[in-house]
């Protein structure tokens, strides 16, 4: 086992896609309400990523595209992007947008080496018990001067930190390997290239994750597979709606100081190949 890495030996990964999300496979059709969130996740920061690694014209890779936010926004780039998805609900999803996205697990040899500017797969490696060579395998993929990008959750982050056995990342059951910054340069992959590494928070991600394990904390209440996101009803939930979006505001400003600064709940890992 790599040091710094947290394990969570639960129900393997592939029991979780063979019986996905509720109500997921209903909701795959073009015109679906999850198209519209789709084509909504493809915005400012996917696009701010893409930039910041690839010129127009780039071949593009992401693995474990899930339903193709990032695809989309490649596309809206000029980018020519392709995807890999296990996932055959999301898979639907992206392809009803008219994304190339391959429905299966990723295997090496699948792809030529070599043959993309930029692989990416975000908030994938915590789903495999054993990500060394998958990282490798990813690797041999890039172009000479190209990038592989790696997103994950960050096992050191503050959130985690002061959530300890709260933190919500510990507890969907598809998370089996929780990674440090360190636990990943022990992993060797400075012979593809020069690495890096960086952090970075979705919007509302810090203030959320506190507030998620303060309330399991008080409550005895584990998050569930699909999001654990507990549901406002009866007549407070119009006053709550409008606590839930000023709290929202607040946390994305809280985001952007922890990006400024470094220490987002996301670890990055940028391998530039030689």
């Amino acid at each position: 086992m790599v040091p710094h890495l947290r394990v969570n030996h639960s129900r393997p990964i592939e029991q979780r896609i063979r019986s996905p999300e509720p109500n997921l496979r209903s909701r795959s059709a073009p015109g679906s309400t999850s198209i519209e969130e789709i084509r909504a996740t493809a915005g400012r920061r996917k696009r701010e990523l893409l930039r910041r690694y690839t010129r127009p014209g780039a071949r593009i890779l992401d693995v474990g595209c899930g339903a193709g936010g990032y695809l989309l926004a490649a596309r809206e780039l000029g980018f020519e992007a392709m995807g890999v998805e296990p996932s055959d609900a999301h898979a639907t999803i992206g392809r009803g947008l008219g994304l190339d996205i391959r429905s299966g697990y990723y295997r090496p040899g699948d792809f030529a080496e070599g043959g993309f500017d930029l692989v990416l797969t975000s908030h994938v490696v915590e789903h495999i018990y054993d990500p060394r060579p998958f990282l490798e395998s990813l690797a041999g993929l890039v172009r000479p001067g190209g990038w592989l990008v790696a997103i994950t959750p960050d096992s050191d982050c503050l959130p985690a930190r002061l959530s300890g056995k709260h933190w919500v990342m510990l507890k969907p059951i598809d998370h089996v390997s929780m990674l440090t910054e360190r636990a990943l340069r022990r992993m060797g992959l400075e012979r593809y290239g020069n690495v890096a590494f960086r952090r970075t928070s979705q919007d509302g991600e810090f203030f959320i994750t506190l507030a998620a394990a303060a309330r399991d904390a008080a409550q005895g209440i584990h998050t569930d597979a699909s999001g654990g996101q507990a549901a406002v009803a009866g007549d407070g939930a119009v006053g709550a709606g409008r606590v839930k979006h000023a709290l929202a505001r607040w946390a994305r400003s809280v985001d952007r100081v922890a990006d400024r600064v470094n220490r987002g709940a996301c670890l990055i890992m940028e391998l530039q190949r030689t």
